[in-house]
Order: structure tokens, then sequence, then C-alpha cells
């Protein structure tokens, strides 16, 4: 999964049906995200932007922070850090919806490692909204997720994602959080296929895609969230091996391409 330091790939989501709920919305009520929808089927919804900022303080989290409505994930240092940096406390103190990354190696890292992490993004930089990154699709692992997103939301968590990359166990969806179910791209992008269960949840998941060509193919897939009811998205021209190291040369644009409004974390 893509870090700060590139130990990999992360997918990145937005959990817009926990914004102050106490779960997930079920199939047939209405969620959060102000949709509602029966099983099966697909609700249109406004999605959202959410910005992988793995970047440095400077020119980029500048104009990161200057799209009204985007939610950035920051990550200091494959997490929190041990030590607030001055930096990034000045963007915790922007104002702007803020997310923190932490690790969970698919399930394996102790869950007390995790709430350290949660607890130092919550006293270093007053952020409580929180990336659950390398999170494991298996229902087996449901248990040690469940705890953490409790855990998270019990120490005020309103935006709370979890990111398997690709679609996870249906379990997922009851944890009230966001799910990334796919992050790849933009050829991988156009021939996945979704399991037909997952309509159902559509409002709860994520897409992010890489290595788009250009900004109309960048437009067209944004605007064809909301109809395909999802909840939150990203696009970008960068590819491999980091494609979340800059912003594309339309990111004031992708906002508007989603219709996405700003919300609090």
């Amino acid at each position: 999964m893509l870090v700060k330091r590139l130990a990999g790939f992360v997918a990145v989501g937005l959990a817009l049906s926990v914004l102050g709920a106490a779960g997930p919305s079920a199939a047939g009520t209405t969620g959060t995200a102000g949709t509602t929808a029966a099983a099966g089927t697909t609700a249109a919804v406004t999605p959202r932007l959410l910005v992988p900022a793995y970047f440095d303080p400077g020119s980029l989290w500048t104009e990161a922070l200057s799209t009204a409505g985007s939610i950035l994930v920051v990550n200091v240092a494959n997490g929190p850090g041990a030590r607030r940096d001055p930096g990034y406390a000045q963007i915790a103190s922007s104002g702007h919806a803020l997310i923190g990354y932490v690790h969970t190696r698919y399930g394996h890292r102790p869950v007390a490692a995790v709430e350290r992490d949660l607890d130092r993004w919550r006293k270093l930089y007053g952020i409580r909204g929180v990336f659950i990154d390398e999170v494991s699709d298996s229902s087996a692992q449901l248990p040690y997720y469940r705890a953490i997103v409790a855990y998270a939301r019990a120490h005020g968590a309103r935006t709370i994602v979890l990111n398997p990359g690709s679609v996870p166990a249906s379990g997922y969806f009851s944890l009230g959080a966001m799910v990334v179910t796919f992050e790849g791209s933009y050829a991988d992008y156009l021939t996945a296929r979704f399991p037909g269960w997952l309509a159902r949840y559509a409002a709860e998941q994520a897409r992010i895609v890489y290595s788009v060509p250009d900004a109309a193919d960048a437009e067209a897939l944004l605007e064809d969230l909301g109809p395909a009811g999802v909840g939150a998205g990203f696009v970008t021209g960068d590819g491999l091996p980091n494609p979340y190291d800059s912003l594309p040369p339309y990111y004031d644009q992708e906002g508007m391409w989603l219709g996405s409004s700003s919300i609090r974390s």
C-alpha cells in the first residue's frame, strides 16, 4: 500500500456513511450520504472528492487545500509520526477536512499499535478522521477491524475509511465506514467488474483511478460516479511507481465534476 516512504500503494476512500452516524446505511434505508436505495438497486448520490495528499508541506499542499469540498488524507511518516511536525501542524490548523493515515498489515498489526496511531493523530494534530490502510478483504478479519472502527468512533472520528483496495467480504459494509472497492489504473478500471450485491452499498464505497490519459477521460469518469451511486472518487494522470506524489493539472476541476461539497472530519 502506498505510504509516505513508498512501501507500496494505497487506494483512497472517504467515509460518507459515518459522518456522525451510528453505523452504515442498510439496504432500503437512508444514510448520511442522503441516499435511499432498495437492495440490488443504485440511487444517484453526490460523491465527494478525496485527495491522497502524499507529499510534504509546501506548494502542493497549498494547492490541495485550495479546493473546497476535498477531503485530504494526511500521512506524516507512515502514520502520524512520533513528534508534532510544524509544517503538518499548520496544515491541520487550516480548517480543511483532513483524515489521518494508519496501516494495519492486513489485520496482523496489533490493535494496540493502531490505536496508538489514532491517539497520536488526535493529540498531535487534532485529526480524528481516519484512513485505515492495508485492510484485509477476508471475513475472518472482521472482528479486528470492528474493534478499530469502534475505537476510532469512540474517540470522535466522524469520517472513517477502510481500504482493502478491492471488493472485500460483504461484512465490511456493516462496520460503519466507507470501503475502497477499486484502486488501479484507468486501463484496469475500464475492464473492472463488480459483484451485483455491491450495488446496495454503492454510496458507501470509493473508487480511485490513476494513469488516466487526459482531462476529458478524467471528467467523464468522475461524472459517471454520481449516477452509479458511488460515494467518493479521485482520478489522476500520474502513474506508477507513485501515482499520488503530485496533483493533476485539472485538480481544481475535479470537485466540480464530482459536484462535491465540504464536510468536516
